[in-house]
C-alpha cells in the first residue's frame, strides 16, 4: 500500500485548521496551529548502517551524498556506527524532523519494519538502499535501489564451484552479525553451493566487525584448525586484507584461493598482481544515479513501476581487472 505524500498530508492538515478557524467564535488561529513555511527546500534524511568502516563504503555514502546535493536538495545523514538500535532511534529523528524523504541502508533487515512504518505514518516515503529490508516492510518502502545481494553473492559462489570443480572445503569470514547485506551475502553464496550438484564442505564461518586486524585472526586460527582450506570467502574486500596477511604468512598463497565482494582498487591491484582471485565490482556512482531517479519521481508522486531498481554488478578476474583498475 502506498503512503500519502508529505505535500497531500499538510495540505489536509491545512484545510482542518481552515475549517476549525471558520467555526472558531474569537476568530483566532487555533492554538499550537503550525503556519505554513513556504519553504519548498527538499531535504533527504540518508539513514546508514555504518558510513566509515570501510573505504568502499565511505565511497558509497559520499557518491550518494554529492549526487543528492547535486540536485539542490539538503542531506541529513544520520550513521549508526554498525548499531540497530541507535539507527533505529536516528531514524525516529529523521521522522520528527519532517524530511521530505528517508534513504534507508537499513543494519537490521527485520527491525526496519518498525523504522518503514513510522514513515509510513508520517506521510515520509522511504527508498531502501545498498542491501534491502524484510520483504514484510516492503509495503512501507517505494523501491529498493542497489546490487541484488543474493545475486551477487552467488555469481561468487558459481565462480568458486566453477574453479574448484565439483567439491572442496570452503571457510567464511563474514561481516558484523545480523547486518543486512551481511546476511545476505552469505545466504547467497551457501544456497548457490548447497544447490550446485558439486561436494562443498563449509569448515566454518566467523563474524568480523570490520576490522582488518580481526579478519587476520580468524584466519590464523583457520588456518590452524583446518589444514585443507580450498577457498576463503570474505563478504566484503575489507576482511579480505586480514585473510590474505594471513594466507601469506602461512606460506600458503596461491595454494588458497580468495574470493569477495565490493570492487575496491587496492583489492583490483592484487587481482592483478596474482594474490587475489575475485572481487565484485559495484559502482557506488551507478546506486547513486538511480537513487536520483528513483527520488526524483517520488517526490513527483510518481508511481515506480517496479519495486527492485537493481543495478549491475561485475566479476572481476585477471582476465579483466585491467578494465576496472583507475
Amino acid at each position: 500500500m502506498k503512503r500519502m505524500k508529505k505535500w497531500l498530508a499538510l495540505l489536509l492538515a491545512s484545510a482542518s485548521i481552515l475549517a476549525l478557524s471558520a467555526c472558531s467564535d474569537s476568530g483566532n488561529t487555533p492554538s499550537g496551529g503550525n503556519e505554513p513555511s513556504g519553504d519548498d527546500e527538499i531535504v533527504v534524511g540518508i539513514s546508514v548502517a555504518t558510513a566509515t568502516n570501510n573505504p568502499h563504503i565511505v565511497n558509497v555514502v559520499n557518491s550518494l551524498i554529492d549526487a543528492l546535493e547535486a540536485q539542490g536538495w539538503k542531506t541529513d545523514l544520520q550513521d549508526a556506527d554498525g548499531d540497530a538500535s541507535k539507527q533505529s532511534t536516528q531514524f525516529d529523528t529523521l521522522v520528527t524532523k519532517g524530511v521530505d524523504l528517508i534513504i534507508y541502508w537499513a543494519h537490521d533487515a527485520q527491525a526496519a519494519l518498525s523504522d518503514c512504518r513510522k514513515a509510513a505514518d508520517a506521510g515520509i516515503p522511504v527508498i531502501s538502499y545498498f542491501a534491502d529490508c524484510a520483504e514484510e516492510a516492503h509495503q512501507y518502502i517505494e523501491a529498493y535501489v542497489g546490487a541484488d545481494q543474493l545475486v551477487i553473492s552467488s555469481a561468487v559462489a558459481d565462480y568458486v564451484d566453477e574453479m574448484l570443480g565439483g567439491e572442496g572445503n570452503i571457510c567464511i569470514i563474514n561481516g558484523m552479525e545480523g547486518k543486512t547485506d551481511f546476511v545476505l551475502r552469505s545466504q547467497g553464496f551457501r544456497e548457490t553451493l548447497e544447490n550446485s550438484g558439486g561436494s562443498y564442505t563449509i569448515l566454518a564461518e566467523e563474524y568480523c566487525a570490520s576490522d582488518r586486524t580481526q579478519a587476520q585472526t580468524i584466519m590464523e586460527n583457520f588456518l590452524t584448525t583446518y589444514p585443507d582450506i580450498d577457498v576463503v570467502f570474505t563478504t566484503s574486500d575489507d576482511f579480505g586484507y586480514g585473510a590474505l596477511n594471513a594466507i601469506e604468512s602461512a606460506g600458503k598463497s596461491g595454494e588458497i584461493k580468495l574470493v569477495s565482494i565490493d570492487g575496491q582498487q587496492e583489492v583490483l591491484q592484487a587481482i592483478k598482481d596474482g594474490t587475489w582471485d575475485l572481487t565484485v565490482y559495484q559502482t557506488p556512482q551507478m546506486m547513486a544515479d538511480k537513487a536520483i531517479e528513483v527520488a526524483q519521481k517520488v517526490l513527483a508522486g510518481e508511481e515506480i513501476d517496479e519495486y527492485n531498481q537493481n543495478t549491475d554488478y561485475y566479476l572481476v578476474t585477471a582476465e579483466n581487472v585491467d578494465d576496472y583498475l583507475e
